[in-house]
This record gives C-alpha cells, sequence and structure tokens, in this order.
C-alpha cells in the first residue's frame, strides 16, 4: 500500500488524491478518530463497574478503588507517552504511519476488554488505550496545523471538541444501553464496527505536504509558507544557511523550549484541570447512581449527557476565539466552572423538592 512506501519514489500519484488530501477530507479524518477514540473511552464507563464485579470477582465494596486504578493507568500512559509520540510523529516520513499505530494499539485494547475475566487483563487494556490517546491527541492536532492556516485553526480545533463532545455523549449512552439490553460482548462488538470506519478514513487520508509532490499547494498556503520561510531566516540574521563549514549551534530539546514559554504552562495548566475533572466524574458518578439511586449502567451513561450536549457549542467558541483573543473566552470559562460543581454537591437523594417519590432509571 501506498503509505508503507517512501512517497519520494512513487512515480504515480495516489487514487483520488485530490479529494484525500482536501483539508476538509484531512478534519473529517481527524474528527473521527477523535471520536472514536473517546466514544470508545466513555463507552465502558458505566459498564466497567458492573464488568469487574462480574467478570473479575472484585468485591462489590472495591469497584471504586479499582475503577479508579484503571483510568489512573490509562492517564499515566498518556502522559509518558504524549512527548515521545510526539518527537516519533516529528521524525517519521509521514505522520499517518503512527497515526496508524494509535489505531492498533486502540484495537488491541478493545479486544483485550472484550476478552478479560481478570483485573490484570484490564489494566494492561487500559494501559494499551492510554497509548492509543495519546497517538489520536498527538497526531490528530499535528495533522490539524499542517492543513488549516493559523487564521482558522480555532475553528478547527473547535470541531475537534465537538467531535470529543460527541464522543463523550454517546459512549455512555450506547454503552450502557447495549449492555442492559444485549449484554457485554456486544459492547465491544459496536467498538469494532467503529475502529472499522476509522481505520478506512486513517488508511485513506493524504497528507498535504505528500499531495504538493503531484499537485500544486493553494495560494493561501504559498503565502503561508513563504511567511514562515521569510520569518525564520528574519529571526536568525547572523545565521549563513549557505557556510556548510560554520559551526552549527546544538539546539535544546523541543520540549524544554515549549515549557519556558508561559502561554504553554498555562495552558498546559488548564486541560489539567478539565482532564482532573472529566476523571473524577468517570471515576465517582457511575457507582455513585448505583448505589444510592439504584440506577442501571444506561441509567449511569445518561448522566453523562448534559455536560456533553453543551460541549457540542465548541466550534461557535473556536471561531469565536480566531475573532477575539483565547484570554478572556478562558477566564470567563472557569470563572464559571465553580457553579455548576458546587451544585453537583447537592445532590444527595434520586429525588425533585417537589416530588413526593423517589424515582428510578
Amino acid at each position: 500500500m501506498w503509505f508503507l512506501t517512501d512517497p519520494d519514489k512513487m512515480k504515480h500519484p495516489p487514487w483520488l488524491l485530490k479529494f484525500r488530501s482536501s483539508t476538509a477530507f484531512i478534519i473529517a479524518t481527524v474528527w473521527t478518530s477523535s471520536f472514536t477514540d473517546y466514544f470508545l473511552y466513555a463507552m465502558i464507563v458505566p459498564v466497567m463497574p458492573t464488568a469487574l464485579v462480574d467478570r473479575a470477582n472484585v468485591p462489590y465494596d472495591d469497584r471504586e478503588h479499582w475503577v479508579s486504578i484503571l483510568l489512573i493507568c490509562e492517564a499515566a500512559v498518556a502522559f509518558v507517552c504524549c512527548p515521545i509520540f510526539g518527537y516519533l510523529i516529528d521524525v517519521a516520513p509521514t505522520r499517518q504511519l503512527p497515526y496508524l499505530l494509535g489505531l492498533i494499539l486502540l484495537g488491541a485494547s478493545m479486544l483485550l476488554l472484550s476478552l478479560a475475566h481478570t483485573v490484570d487483563i484490564f489494566v494492561v487494556a487500559r494501559l494499551l488505550q492510554g497509548g492509543a490517546t495519546a497517538m489520536v491527541a498527538v497526531a490528530g492536532l499535528a495533522l490539524l496545523t499542517d492543513s488549516v492556516s493559523s487564521s482558522n485553526l480555532g475553528h478547527a480545533i473547535g470541531y475537534l471538541g465537538s467531535a470529543v463532545a460527541l464522543g463523550f455523549m454517546l459512549g455512555p449512552l450506547l454503552g450502557g444501553l447495549v449492555y442492559r439490553v444485549a449484554g457485554y460482548q456486544p459492547v465491544f462488538a459496536m467498538a469494532f464496527a467503529i475502529v472499522a470506519v476509522d481505520m478506512v478514513m486513517r488508511v485513506a487520508v493524504i497528507e498535504k505536504r505528500v499531495a504538493k509532490r503531484w499537485i500544486p499547494i493553494s495560494t493561501e498556503e504559498s503565502t503561508i509558507s513563504e511567511s514562515d520561510h521569510h520569518q525564520s531566516q528574519t529571526s536568525h540574521p547572523d545565521d549563513d544557511p549557505d557556510n556548510d563549514l560554520a559551526p552549527k549551534r546544538r539546539e535544546k530539546p523541543a520540549l524544554f523550549l515549549l515549557i519556558q514559554q508561559p502561554r504553554i504552562l498555562i495552558s498546559s495548566w488548564g486541560l489539567l484541570v478539565h482532564g482532573i475533572i472529566f476523571a473524577a466524574f468517570d471515576a465517582t458518578i457511575p457507582i455513585f447512581v448505583e448505589s444510592h439511586f439504584n440506577w442501571t449502567p444506561l441509567g449511569a451513561g445518561l448522566t453523562f449527557l448534559p455536560s456533553s450536549l453543551t460541549a457540542l457549542l465548541e466550534p461557535y467558541f473556536g471561531r469565536l476565539t480566531d475573532r477575539l483573543t483565547p484570554r478572556p473566552i478562558a477566564t470567563l470559562s472557569f470563572l464559571l466552572l465553580p457553579i455548576p460543581l458546587c451544585l453537583l454537591s447537592l445532590v444527595t437523594t434520586n429525588t425533585t423538592p417537589k416530588s413526593s417519590s423517589s424515582s428510578s432509571s
């Protein structure tokens, strides 16, 4: 297949090159991969507490403990692998090979979860899923930034956020529904079908830097490329690119340069807070509603629906970020965040103040 060979040695362009390398198709591919990754992550959130008890013989009172451990395993691997995968994506001939590696890790994790009958297998599966999450996050954003101009990047990332939101919204809902109606294995049959669609798109997509070997890049991309080239030359006026004998300065690793930027540190802190909140919900809400309200996995999945619905507005906020600056939008968001968190702490019973009897799901 074409992506397993060196594009420089190919004599004929790939089939449907213009469509497969178009910005719309690249965004759709990254959108699909992000949706798949987060759908499969969220799909098993309402199922996991019951599955650990029924399949791995975990004591009923230890469910929350082991669910937290599984979430930590995935997050820890993603944290370690993101910088490593970022380096591999930069040095790879194309970004597609690492992109496909992420899908292989994801498929392997789903296979292990579908067959798991011990806690050890559950842990290994979540470790592999953490690696897949890291690869999707890094490779997807790399493909996106390669294909979209900086003036529209916020809008494009907003669509990427909508994929994450939709995955979080449909994952628990469909996972809990299928588990209740058909059982444990059909949940992963649904997962493998989604992985198959994702694989088709990841194999089909062609990066713009590969496609430009056969078709000219657009005027906008030419302007951006020339501007970046001019900026790179003017930012180092003392360098002489034509002098091969000039001593080359050893550059610091990109990670060290990035962490010196306050904007990177602030953005990373914001993402960390966001991740901690979601991880806390994933570890506690399904068990809380099951223990206090006697809800099924379907009811636990429905609890994630309201927050995911509002997150579908991310493309709008992305466009707003392109027009304004990210600072006021992010500041307002974090100022409003404590309100729903405080309100959630008031939920103690499965009733409303005006209800005379408890309801169940």
